[in-house]
């Protein structure tokens, strides 16, 4: 029934996609754009996201991430610049 609801997108072949999160635009904060927003809060920024998948506001996702250190960002809204490993957008439902 879940497998129903969900229309993959892209997936890594090792690893399945582990974190709930929603796209939210922060645009109007300076120097910030798309985030990903956590069930605990923290926001993410999705600085690499995988070819021919786009981010759009208010999508909902299941993803998995690792976090690309070192890399500065203008937005200082986020938690973590991180590059997005597998992605899945959750169609249909609240």
């Amino acid at each position: 029934m879940l497998a129903a609801a969900c229309k993959v997108n892209h997936r890594a072949a090792d690893k399945g996609c582990e974190v709930f999160g929603i796209v939210k635009d922060f645009s109007d904060l300076d120097g910030c754009g798309l985030l990903l927003a956590l069930e605990n809060g923290d926001l993410l920024n999705p600085a690499k996201v995988p070819p021919g998948f786009s981010l759009a506001a208010g999508q909902r996702l299941n993803f998995s991430y690792k976090t690309l250190e070192g890399m500065a960002s203008s937005c200082m809204a986020e938690k973590a610049t991180v590059e997005i490993t597998c992605i899945n957008e959750i169609k249909g439902g609240p």
